[in-house]
């Protein structure tokens, strides 16, 4: 049962190397790639919020009109 354990073992520790050898070498070969670009690197952002079509802020979700408004509406009625 110890040599089985140890096999799972060092078959881990034999994956987790290469799995780290081959991240190495992505990274290096997008470091080179970077470094030979002459053209600049053009990052597009969105920066706008997210519009729901509502009303802005809290309100701006359905289920709080649900959750809140309408309650409250019914309790100053009745």
């Amino acid at each position: 049962m110890m040599n089985h354990f140890e096999h799972y073992y060092e078959s881990a520790t034999a994956s987790k190397k290469q799995f780290d050898a081959s991240v190495s070498s992505v990274k290096e070969a997008l470091q080179d790639s970077l470094r030979m670009s002459d053209a600049p690197i053009y990052v597009r952002s969105n920066s706008r919020p997210s519009n729901t079509g509502w009303l802005r802020g809290s309100l701006s979700y359905p289920w709080a009109i649900v959750c809140i408004v309408i309650p409250a509406m019914l309790d100053v009625i009745m």
